[in-house]
């Protein structure tokens, strides 16, 4: 995938970022969904953070070894190449799959991104997961944007959304303390992994350190008062039938 994570300020994007660095790096259960077992594949992790120094992360982060999670110590690129360079000269020698999360885009490349820049960066990420296929691994590239108006708008968010594949979408749980909703868009608005107006209530949890764990799956009118869905709950479209199994 090509992903992109979005919220406000303070939601949560960098928490839910470095859980999903940290569960694949280590191949462990995702904490961010419902468990049905499974276990994340093991990768390489390329984390590019603008915004956190060194040594909050490992303030943050003290009780958990990060060492299998590579964390970039360039974090401001002048032009969107010169991030993509550094991309391509971390994965080059990379022979398993891999993630890469840039947090945040416009933080570490601090520029303008026009129609024609978006469409050249993300179109380079796709070669690049091209290559990834050839040689029989995965690439996978999660984006950061910030929201910083109170409408929840991005400029020029709908050609990122537009071009890459999924994008998470994170909220304030009014009503559940320390807690957040999510949802997954693909690129034409339609979420793939619930209901139409279901969303993922999580709750952030300290111990090992700080992340979300899934609460339950709710309606969008419910969230607002923490009240389960009475919609009937589909299966999760990841949990393969029997059929599928063998």
């Amino acid at each position: 995938e090509i992903c992109n994570i979005m919220a406000k300020q303070k939601v949560g994007k960098s928490i839910t970022a470095f859980q999903i660095a940290y569960e694949c790096a280590y191949g462990s259960k995702s904490s961010l969904v419902p468990s049905n077992g499974e276990l994340c594949s093991p990768q390489e992790v390329f984390y590019y953070d603008a915004e956190q120094s060194d040594y909050d992360i490992l303030e943050r982060y003290r009780n958990i070894d990060a060492g299998k999670i590579h964390k970039s110590k360039q974090r401001i690129f002048e032009e969107p190449k010169d991030l993509l360079a550094h991309i391509q000269g971390s994965i080059k020698e990379i022979e398993s799959n891999a993630l890469v999360i840039i947090d945040n885009i416009t933080a570490i490349c601090p520029v303008v991104f026009n129609g024609k820049a978006i469409r050249t960066f993300i179109g380079k990420i796709k070669d690049a997961q091209e290559e990834f296929r050839t040689k029989g691994h995965e690439l996978t590239v999660i984006i950061i944007h910030h929201a910083k108006t109170n409408k929840y708008e991005i400029s020029g968010f709908k050609e990122w959304a537009g071009l890459t594949t999924k994008t998470i979408s994170l909220k304030v749980a009014n009503g559940a303390e320390h807690s957040i909703k999510l949802s997954v868009q693909d690129a034409r608005g339609k979420c793939e992994l619930l209901a139409d107006d279901e969303e993922f209530l999580l709750r952030m949890e300290e111990n090992q350190y700080p992340h979300f764990e899934f609460v339950r799956r709710v309606g969008g009118d419910d969230c607002m008062s923490g009240k389960e869905s009475n919609k009937p709950k589909d299966k999760p479209k990841w949990v393969l039938n029997e059929e599928e199994k063998k």
